[in-house]
């Protein structure tokens, strides 16, 4: 009987030193972990096309290891990577048009954005991957029978 209210004391004497250390600690903050995703527009056009270019490479190199992790033939790779090289060509090139004139504004970038995003989806409806929109998934009521009693 002792112990037990020994411990609780002890575990309050701990969540009270330990919650207002880790609230002031400066940790990462909100859900993106305390990366600044807002970028500051208008942005220099060479900055805006590395930023691109690692997109692009981190997709790429994503894809090429999931393309390794389903063992396919080795010409069915060929022609997956083919499709990345010819859809990250079309960003690329909405890319450098945007930043032709050494700036690119938050709307140009955006028009880029859109476009990465619906070369994404062609790609996934082209491998026959399914597509990945919001609200589809798990939620309330979602994939459990209504009509069972």
């Amino acid at each position: 009987m002792f112990g037990r209210s020994m411990f609780r004391t002890l575990a309050l004497v701990f969540a009270a030193v330990l919650v207002p250390a880790t609230a002031l600690a400066g940790g990462p903050e909100g859900r993106h972990g305390g990366k600044d995703h807002e970028a500051a527009f208008p942005m220099k056009g060479a900055e805006f096309m590395s930023k691109v270019d690692a997109r692009i490479a981190k997709t790429r190199t994503k894809v090429s290891e999931a393309v390794a992790k389903k063992n396919l033939p080795e010409a069915t790779k060929k022609q997956v990577m083919a499709e990345v090289d010819a859809g990250s060509a079309k960003v690329r090139a909405a890319a450098t048009k945007a930043a032709a004139d050494g700036t690119v504004t938050k709307e140009e970038a955006k028009q880029v954005h859109e476009l990465a995003h619906t070369v994404k989806k062609e790609l996934r409806a082209k491998a026959g991957l399914p597509t990945r929109e919001h609200g589809k998934g798990k939620g309330k009521g979602k994939g459990k029978d209504k009509n069972k009693a």
